[in-house]
């Protein structure tokens, strides 16, 4: 259980390791490209790696999910949702999370669960069954519960305080979305001239 007022980071299941090599290459490339000598049709070299750069942390590395107190904070690409937990329906990882909330559902591509342990935790449920001892439970099963039931305590809480519904909203990114523009009008601009 985390304490009040404290935010809980689930460990992203996408591939951080993957995303990391990808900015150590991203850096490396550009690098070796100013040691080896500038040459004015570098720059657009250049920025086409800042924007891979700025791609890669975007895409694979900035996705995250938070549980607050009172939100659960799903971070994309290029925006964050937050969503007040005793709005929280259902709270789902298949090939990503999804959660029913408010009508709507919203989804992370920070967790996931591949579809070969899906497969095997079916059987392994089936073989189990006669066993007098639970399957372990997986890193997507533990944090569906953890949302389930900080959903359940955040509504019962909602109920008790009569407060006024708060809405599931959306903030964007802004330095991300402005420097993958920004690099990418100028790569447009070095293409172009």
């Amino acid at each position: 259980m985390v304490p009040a007022g404290e935010v809980e980071r689930f460990r992203p299941t996408n591939g951080r390791f993957t995303g990391g090599l990808g900015l150590g290459l991203v850096a490396f490339l550009m690098l070796g490209t100013v040691i080896d000598g500038w040459h004015p049709s570098d720059a657009l070299v250049i920025v086409a790696l800042g924007l891979g750069g700025v791609l890669v942390w975007a895409v694979v590395l900035r996705p995250v999910v938070m549980l607050g107190p009172a939100s659960l904070m799903l971070r994309h690409s290029f925006s964050t949702t937050v969503i007040p937990l005793h709005l929280v329906d259902e709270a789902r990882i298949g090939t990503m999370l999804a959660v029913q909330a408010d009508g709507r559902t919203h989804r992370s591509a920070a967790l996931h669960r591949a579809r070969r342990k899906e497969r095997r935790a079916a059987r392994r449920t089936v073989t189990q069954a006669d066993r007098a001892t639970p399957p372990i439970p997986e890193y997507a099963d533990v944090v569906e519960g953890r949302i389930r039931d900080a959903a359940e305590v955040a509504t019962i809480a909602h109920r008790r305080q009569g407060a006024t519904d708060l809405a599931v909203r959306r903030d964007w990114a802004w330095p991300e979305i402005l420097l993958a523009g920004g690099l990418a009008l100028l790569a447009l601009v070095l293409l172009v001239f």
